[in-house]
């Protein structure tokens, strides 16, 4: 199993504490997913398990997505979908500028 930083005794605010890894964009998405859906702490446990954190939330939703929420939300079922291997989605998300997955 993957190194989360996640543990089963933090509240919500430690969780976007640890997850943004000091980056207010990553922390913004994450609030802007909790807004609109309140299960998208599953996505959120989703990127703990793929490692995917702060700046590479950020490029997730920001350059992947345009910052549009629905465009995040399918790009995260498709990630979840395994369809593209966890070395492939940080390969993308290493670039100076990642590209849309979908």
């Amino acid at each position: 199993m993957a190194n989360t930083r996640i543990t089963a005794n933090m509240n919500i605010k430690e969780i976007l504490i640890t997850m943004c890894d000091g980056n207010p964009g990553a922390l913004t998405c994450m609030m802007q997913m909790l807004q609109s859906d309140p299960l998208a702490l599953f996505d959120i446990l989703f990127f703990d398990t793929m490692e995917i954190y702060g700046e590479k939330i950020y490029m997730l939703w920001n350059d992947c997505c345009g910052r549009d929420m629905t465009k995040f939300k399918e790009t995260i079922e498709y990630l979840k979908s395994g369809k593209i291997s966890k070395e492939k989605i940080h390969e993308n998300l290493n670039r100076p500028y990642a590209v849309p997955f979908i």
